[in-house]
């Protein structure tokens, strides 16, 4: 399976000196044993909720109820 690649980064903070590699977020996922999803409402509210998930082969697989909000602002955004 090819890894994949993101397709552009922001960083969040002013420097971009403190922008984490993709390298060092993919070891970060993969040594993880604890993710959260972070989405948003479509009035634009935030919706973070702790989700069960593995990281293999450089991608994150996840599972969710259709109806859950998680799934619904997934959707939409």
């Amino acid at each position: 399976m090819t890894e994949k690649q993101p397709l552009s980064a922001e960083p969040l903070a002013p420097d971009a000196a403190t922008l984490l590699p993709w390298s060092e977020a993919r070891t970060r996922l993969a040594a993880a044993q604890f993710y959260w999803l972070a989405t948003v409402h479509p009035d634009g509210r935030p919706h973070v909720r702790p989700v069960l998930a593995v990281w293999v082969d450089g991608a994150m697989y996840t599972t969710t109820n259709s109806s859950a909000r998680k799934a619904r602002n997934l959707e939409y955004n």
